[in-house]
């Protein structure tokens, strides 16, 4: 996440509040109190070893070994929580690189009171030069995402363009100090996702 708006989110959480971080495997947001990956517990982190931070947040870890449920967050298998469970939920620098990311957005509107996702901007993904001087963005990202205003959606309506991989989450976009390449958005999740559930996300690459 990009770091003022971690900072951010340490304001707005509360204490004793419930928090699930999905996707936070190589540098788990530590405030949350539930991480969900596909990877273990004990390899988490990753990013210490490629020169990036190993963990974003307190240095004390909220969650544990018993609270790091390892899955498929894509496998259509309902997450394991109740619905409205969670006073928060996290996503930061996921959705881009799953299969499914429409069943978790509706996992994510299903288990939770408000949250925040943090992807990429869709001008970073289109500008040259990250991998390589011919190539856009980012090899495995499979989707382009945009984050639409609450001027311009009243609601947290998930959407796709099957004619290009494109999803648009309905959020209220922050401030333009808190974002450089990256676009963050704290998502009000107060309705169910019923209008997407017709849409089929992007093929496997």
């Amino acid at each position: 996440m990009h770091e003022p708006n971690v900072q951010r989110l340490l304001q707005i959480i509360q204490p004793g509040w419930k928090v699930l971080d999905i996707g936070g495997w190589a540098c788990p947001f530590n405030r949350a109190t539930h991480v969900m990956d596909a990877e273990r517990f004990e390899t988490r982190g990753y990013y210490a070893k490629i020169g990036k931070p190993a963990f974003q947040g307190p240095a004390q870890e909220h969650f544990t070994a018993a609270t790091w449920i390892q899955r498929d967050i894509c496998g259509r298998e309902p997450y394991p929580f109740k619905d409205k469970e969670l006073d928060f939920v996290t996503c930061s620098h996921t959705l881009e690189d799953i299969r499914d990311p429409l069943w978790v957005c509706s996992e994510m509107v299903r288990i939770s009171r408000r949250g925040y996702v943090e992807i990429p901007s869709r001008l970073w993904e289109t500008c040259r030069g990250t991998e390589h001087p011919r190539l856009a963005g980012l090899s495995h990202h499979r989707w382009l995402i945009e984050i639409t205003g609450a001027a311009a959606r009243s609601s947290s309506e998930v959407m796709v363009s099957v004619t290009a991989p494109v999803l648009r989450i309905g959020g209220e976009p922050l401030p333009r100090e808190y974002a450089t390449d990256r676009v963050g958005a704290f998502v009000s999740i107060t309705i169910e996702r019923s209008d997407a559930s017709e849409l089929v996300p992007g093929a496997d690459r």
